[in-house]
């Protein structure tokens, strides 16, 4: 997969990515540092590529902006794996346990262009939207 990282994410989360030979940004790195949600979203919908973060509400907005009542997303090449109620640590030992089940929902989603990939991380969850 190719990730985009925004600020909020831990060391170890990249690492533990990295690990498994996906290609890492590193948003503050390819943008301005504190670079707007939106920017960050576009900048990973152009690359076709997962935002990884812990700011869930921000990105699941910005995941499921449409331009205009009836009109395509907004950001429809961006992917997203985010956080619920999860500290980093928490986050990162849910991330180790669902990886295999996350890199097959990216292939069959996103590498066969059936859908986006929408992962959302709960401390006792894991929730694919389908939103195409």
């Amino acid at each position: 997969m190719r990730v985009v990282i925004d600020a909020d994410v831990p060391n170890s989360v990249v690492e533990f990515l990295r690990s498994r030979g996906h290609d890492i940004q590193l948003s503050r790195e390819i943008l301005v540092e504190d670079s707007p949600d939106p920017l960050i979203a576009k900048t990973a919908s152009d690359l076709q590529a997962v935002v990884v973060t812990w700011n869930r509400k921000d990105f699941m907005s910005l995941a499921r902006r449409k331009r205009g009542p009836t009109g395509a997303y907004t950001y429809p090449e961006m992917h997203l794996i985010t956080f619920d109620n999860c500290t980093h640590d928490e986050g990162l030992r849910r991330l180790q346990q669902l990886i295999k089940e996350i890199e097959w929902a990216y292939t069959v989603r996103v590498e066969q262009k059936v859908q986006r990939l929408i992962v959302v991380i709960g401390r006792t969850f894991v929730k694919f939207e389908d939103l195409t």
